[in-house]
């Protein structure tokens, strides 16, 4: 491979982004991805099959549906060596150098080096101030997936380009629609091109742009597809979870509003209890899927350079250059932002329809105005290097890491109820709940993290399970305790002392320290069975 000094220069400034925002997962193993703690269910049957066993809750999350084949190799592997959370710490290392490489080398078909590395810069500028990277879970594979689909675009590599929606499919099929979608329009775009300019030379036989896959690659791209996602969420379809919500049922739902497990309508619950007011108007949320400071920057950024080329280079015009292929891209975001909401929640989620790509076209205007400033300020070079240092200063404050933090109560509380038996059903309060599985590989009854919406039996039974252990910690009747002991086959009941819901009359707080299997100035862990 020749040396392509920006092309390793863009892969240093990633790794390098990448360790400064995710350090301190080498200081802390318990430093994992939110979301991680629903993918460890299966993680952990990697490491022992007998994790979870009779768990509800788990049977949901080891879905084949739930679980992407090859991430799931991928961290299977991984088991043989290591506690699976290690991989999850630092995949996102190597995967943010993959991407790169990908978004340089497609960038750099268009418009060359200096281009790609733009380009390249702005994204990894971006990327750490979501949390789309994160975690090595399987949407952390996105954007490697979707820049490898640029590329072999870019290059006209349509073998290539099968197999790409092939792994799209198999890891994330978000990827996989937006790909699709976005060939369809690239396609409709070139042959409307193709005939504009076979008009204009008033000839029927000009010849056509070919810049989009011819028919036989599409329809293998097309196929391929089909049948990797009908094995994966219809042959292998887990029955006992029921129905999916439908779009009638999730508009009643506070769980798919503002704050909600799983927002879809990005607008407070209170907008369909109380209708739409010119208070709740004003007061309301206005939100531009994560990326409202992208579009405050480019502004920025616009102004910044029309002003340093017109008034100090009297650079008279200003070209910025982007792909087809990106635009073609937007519109089939916007598309399917659309169908997915049409089509609850066969599509998952809508908003990640577009909260993926369309940051992506701020993200190239930005690079190509570096790119231009660096062409046009060529005999001055460090005025455009004063620039990207700014936008690193303006946007480094947005980096998030998106990493756990424990408090020691907490720590020590996990590595008690690790010692536990490998079978025990754990009630805690829903927060502390939430990372029970993930660091002591324990089944919890229910938990913040575990109440999804998406299927109706499901959601059910755990909100069932959410509302009853709500009223375990407010009741004032040991006998209501006993009784949830044994509906849900309770070993463990967590304690949380600070706990506001927690009754003060409650009669968790008046059991003897004899019942008591563990506990520390925060935290009292009780045997059920000796309640």
């Amino acid at each position: 491979m020749p040396f392509n000094p920006r092309l390793d220069l863009s892969i240093l400034i990633s790794l390098g982004l990448a360790v400064f925002v995710e350090h301190r997962v080498f200081i802390d193993s318990y430093a994992i991805n939110d979301d991680v703690r629903n993918q460890i269910y299966g993680m952990a049957k990697y490491l022992d099959p007998s994790y979870f066993a009779n768990d509800y809750i788990a049977a949901y999350f080891t879905q084949s549906s739930m679980i992407s084949p090859i991430v799931g190799f991928i961290y299977k592997s991984f088991s043989f060596f290591a506690d699976p959370k290690l991989l999850t710490q630092y995949l996102p290392f190597i995967l943010i150098m993959a991407t790169t490489y990908f978004l340089f080398k497609a960038s750099e078909i268009h418009a060359g080096p200096r281009y790609a590395f733009w380009i390249s810069f702005t994204f990894n500028l971006y990327i750490w101030t979501m949390k789309y990277m994160a975690g090595g879970l399987a949407r952390a594979f996105f954007y490697l997936l979707f820049f490898m689909f640029f590329y072999f675009l870019a290059k006209k590599a349509w073998k290539s380009l099968v197999v790409c929606f092939a792994l799209q499919a198999l890891i994330y099929p978000t990827a996989c629609f937006l790909s699709l979608i976005t060939l369809v329009v690239e396609k409709i775009r070139t042959s409307l091109r193709g005939k504009a300019e076979a008009i204009q030379k008033n000839s029927q036989d000009a010849k056509l742009d070919c810049h989009a896959p011819p028919g036989l690659a599409m329809t293998a791209s097309f196929l391929v597809s089909a049948i990797i996602l009908y094995i994966r969420y219809i042959y292998f379809k887990v029955p006992g979870f029921g129905p999916m919500t439908t779009f009638d049922q999730a508009i009643t739902m506070p769980e798919f509003y503002l704050d909600g497990r799983a927002c879809v309508f990005v607008v407070p619950f209170s907008f369909y209890q109380d209708g739409i007011s010119l208070e709740l108007i004003a007061n309301g949320f206005i939100k531009f899927w994560d990326c409202s400071y992208i579009l405050i920057l480019i502004i920025a950024a616009l102004v910044l350079f029309y002003f340093i080329s017109r008034k100090f280079f009297n650079v008279s015009k200003t070209t910025i250059t982007s792909p087809n292929y990106l635009w073609s891209s937007a519109i089939a975001s916007l598309s399917l932002f659309i169908i997915a909401y049409l089509n609850l929640f066969y599509l998952y989620l809508p908003h990640r329809y577009i909260a993926y790509t369309l940051p992506l076209v701020p993200i190239y205007l930005i690079g190509s105005l570096l790119f231009k400033l660096e062409s046009d300020c060529s005999k001055r070079p460090a005025i455009t290097w004063v620039v990207a240092i700014v936008m690193v200063l303006t946007i480094a404050p947005l980096w998030r890491e998106d990493l756990i933090h424990l408090t020691k109560g907490e720590r020590k509380l996990h590595h008690f109820l690790e010692t536990t038996p490998k079978q025990s059903m754990i009630a805690a309060p829903l927060k502390l709940a939430s990372n029970i599985p993930a660091f002591a590989y324990r089944s919890v009854i229910a938990s913040s993290e575990t109440n999804i919406p998406f299927h109706q039996t499901y959601h059910k039974e755990v909100k069932t399970r959410v509302d009853n252990l709500a009223q375990l910690y407010a009741t004032t009747d040991i006998n209501y305790i006993r009784d949830f002991v044994q509906k849900y086959s309770i070993d463990y009941i967590v304690v949380d002392t600070f706990l506001e819901s927690l009754a003060e009359t409650s009669p968790l707080r008046g059991i003897p320290e004899s019942s008591q299997a563990y506990a520390n100035k925060r935290y009292k862990v009780f045997n059920a069975t000796k309640i």
